[in-house]
């Protein structure tokens, strides 16, 4: 079953953001799909300081108000 495991390429080796539910050793296909950050994917939809959309966009104790 395909499952999506966000990671950075660094060095010549792509390490996971998270932890991966994966058995050592384990082979796998790597399809690679470029990600913008939060603050690159809303820029410019309104004017504000750049250190608060930042701030706003990547705090992971903000959550939205339903």
């Amino acid at each position: 079953m395909p499952k999506v495991i966000q990671a950075v390429y660094e060095n010549g080796v792509f390490k996971p953001v998270g932890k991966v539910d994966l058995p050592e050793h384990q082979w796998v296909e790597i399809n690679v799909t470029n990600v913008t950050s939060a603050v690159e994917r809303t820029k410019a939809l309104f004017r504000a300081d750049a250190g608060l959309i930042k701030f706003i966009a990547e705090d992971d104790s903000l959550t939205w108000a339903e």
